[in-house]
Order: C-alpha cells, then sequence, then structure tokens
C-alpha cells in the first residue's frame, strides 16, 4: 500500500481544498512554539515544519519515508531545522527532550496508537504541549464503529470525538479540541443513518460528494481551526494537550 500518496507532496495531486485543511493546522501550531525546542513528528515533506520552525530555538523532524525527508530538505531551509528517520513510536531522543511536540494528521495511521502516546509523553518536559489531529469519524466515515475498517484505505482507524480525548486524557492532564470544518446536526445524522445501514461506505461518498460542491462556494475561513462548540460537529480535530 503507497502511503506515500496521501503525503502533501509536490509529487502528487492533492485537492485545493486538503492543502488549504492542512497549511491552516500548519498555521495553528504556530503560535505554540516560539523559542520552543520543538519534535515534528510524521514531518512529511516538511512543509509544516518550514512554518513552525521560524522563531523557534529548534524544531526536529522525524519521519519514516526516506522520500518524504528528501524533499523536507529541499523544502525547508531553516538553520533551526533537522530532519531524521525514526517511527514515532521509538524517537531516538532523551526523556523530556522537547517542549512542544506537534503531530498532524498522523494517529489514524499507526496500528500501536497508545505506544504512540506513551512516547510522545516520554520525549516532553513536563508541562509541555502536544499538538495531534485527526479526522472525526462521526463526519469521515459516518455510522461505522471504532474497530470497522475506514473508508480511507491508508488509516488504521479513526475517532469520534468523545473517543479521541478520552484516548489523550490517558497521558496528558488536560486536552483542548479545535475544529475545522463545521457540519449540521442533520446532515451528520443523515449521513450516519446511510453510513450504518447501507453498503460500499455510501455515507463518505455523499459527504466527499457534498464536500467537493460545496468547497466552490466556501470561503477560506471555513477551513480556519475554532475552539470545539457544543452542538456542532467538525471534520476534524485538533488537540492541545498538556503534559
Amino acid at each position: 500500500m503507497d502511503v506515500e500518496k496521501e503525503r502533501l507532496s509536490a509529487n502528487f495531486f492533492m485537492p485545493n481544498w486538503v492543502a488549504t485543511e492542512h497549511h491552516l493546522r500548519f498555521v495553528f501550531a504556530k503560535q505554540f512554539t516560539a523559542n520552543k525546542v520543538v519534535i515534528d513528528c510524521a514531518c512529511g515533506n516538511g512543509e509544516g515544519t518550514a512554518i513552525f520552525s521560524v522563531g523557534s530555538k529548534a524544531t526536529h523532524g522525524f519521519d519514516v519515508s526516506e522520500e518524504a525527508l528528501k524533499e523536507a530538505n529541499e523544502k525547508c531551509k531553516n538553520p533551526a531545522a533537522d530532519f531524521k528517520l525514526a517511527s514515532g513510536t521509538q524517537l531516538p531522543v532523551a526523556d523530556g527532550f522537547a517542549e512542544v511536540y506537534v503531530s498532524l494528521e498522523t494517529i489514524e495511521h499507526i496500528d500501536a496508537d497508545e505506544d504512540f502516546l506513551k512516547e510522545v509523553s516520554r520525549v516532553l518536559k513536563q508541562g509541555g504541549t502536544f499538538l495531534c489531529s485527526t479526522p472525526n469519524r462521526t463526519v469521515t466515515n459516518p455510522g461505522k464503529r471504532l474497530n470497522d475498517k475506514p473508508a480511507n484505505i491508508f488509516h488504521i482507524r479513526e475517532y469520534t470525538v468523545e473517543e479521541f480525548t478520552a484516548l489523550l486524557l490517558k497521558y496528558f492532564s488536560h486536552v483542548e479540541m479545535h475544529g475545522q470544518n463545521k457540519n449540521g446536526g442533520f446532515k451528520t445524522t443523515a449521513l450516519s443513518f446511510v453510513g450504518k445501514f447501507l453498503p460500499f461506505h455510501l455515507g463518505v461518498r455523499l459527504h466527499q460528494a457534498n464536500k467537493l460542491l460545496c468547497h466552490i462556494f466556501r470561503r477560506k475561513d471555513y477551513y480556519e481551526l475554532e475552539p470545539c462548540q457544543q452542538g456542532i460537529t467538525y471534520e476534524y480535530v485538533t488537540a492541545v494537550c498538556i503534559k
């Protein structure tokens, strides 16, 4: 399975709205990294690293893909940033090494999600910040359960906001959720019904078709991150966690 094709990369086509979603998460992360020692785990092609390494003490990017790291070294020329080959479940750094740990759109790809979070906790200083984003299954795989295989063939699992929060609170003292891409209650309820009772991930396909059509009319601020509000279901969530 060529997971490289889901990365941000100049070598693969990526829809405009997906690139926008990623870019705004990178910009959101930057507010936490000034004058800090930062880990960027699953750094990919370094586009995010190039944004939030500016003003950091040092930013260390890690990825399991040699191809991605080659692209990252070409894209990010900030002398405060460096890149190494490593797995998120076993980073080559000391305990309490980092003040900020960034890992965006990663945890849904990792089979051993709790091993990953244990390693995040190990390398973060006490009081450090962990930024982690993931799709919200209520929207991206409506009607499905945690153990159901997601429609996205590159994902191991997708979480609801409640499941994701509960998982993170096992390892962090405080978790605050920020959401992207608001969805109304009627739409998510209808898609959940379709996804639960009809085959072929039909709920997912209807959501994707709706997103494609609506993107033509949406302004950029639709994709901006905001603190999660009651009564609104977000397509993606970014957790800000304090150790």
